[in-house]
């Protein structure tokens, strides 16, 4: 076939090639994003140990601060909205807005030392968390929970949103309400974990047995030795006044 006399069909083989270019790399962007990934899983209850109780408590602390700045965001939007009869919807700019805000009151939260960890759920509901414990990983799993049911039901009532992501069909505001619920159900699976394992007595600080000695002994031994030393003096005494 002689291409320089098929003017039409050169640049449509050129549109289709390109048209599969871009399905190659938007199908390998979704596999490397989520690979691994899953939707709502069932959270274990006994995958914390007595050694995760500092990861346990920083992690909650973070979460309350989290919750507390999305919450008070969430409030403001609201309100603001009210006050000009609109509704302000989700956008990345508010989204990463928003999230710089909660992020600095979780990094300010943090313990120095003890360990914590990310999230993410993405557009297609399929959640990801990134943590150095299984139990801190079974927390964090519990705060993508909600974000992923809430994907779900969003996407089954019909609101796909842009480009296929729930997000798009919220307002900011009903956004951030729905982190203040993710982390709150966070705190509740720690704040269990965190019960059961403080009445355990196997995770109890040990008690030190401390063994006392007289000044100028070296041993409890030597410090026998002297007293019982000390009493046969002392009986002899005795014994020889009477």
């Amino acid at each position: 076939m002689d291409w320089r006399n098929r003017s039409g069909v050169a640049p449509l083989f050129l549109v289709l090639v390109g048209v599969l270019v871009v399905i190659v790399l938007v199908g390998g962007v979704s596999f490397f994003a989520f690979r691994g990934a899953k939707k709502v899983v069932q959270v274990p209850e006994d995958v914390c140990q007595c050694q995760d109780l500092a990861d346990i408590e920083n992690r909650i602390k973070e979460a309350a601060a989290g919750a507390g700045a999305f919450a008070k965001m969430a409030n403001a939007q609201a309100a603001a909205d009210a006050a000009a009869g609109t509704t302000t919807m989700y956008t990345d700019a508010l989204y990463l807005q928003g999230k710089n805000v909660a992020q600095a009151a979780v990094n300010a939260a943090h313990t120095s030392g003890a360990g914590t960890g990310s999230g993410e759920t993405g557009s297609d509901c399929t959640t990801e968390v990134t943590a150095p414990t299984e139990c801190l990983r079974a927390g964090l799993q519990s705060h993508e929970n909600v974000h992923s049911a809430t994907c779900d039901a969003l996407k089954a009532a019909g609101k796909v949103g842009r480009l296929g992501d729930y997000k798009f069909t919220m307002s900011i505001a009903d956004y951030w309400r729905n982190e203040v619920a993710a982390y709150s159900e966070e705190m509740n699976y720690l704040g269990r974990q965190l019960a059961r394992l403080k009445s355990d007595p196997a995770c109890k600080p040990k008690t030190a047995v401390k063994v006392e000695t007289y000044p100028g002994s070296t041993s409890k031994e030597t410090q026998q030795e002297r007293l019982a030393g000390a009493v046969r003096r002392v009986t002899s005494y005795v014994s020889g006044i009477i």
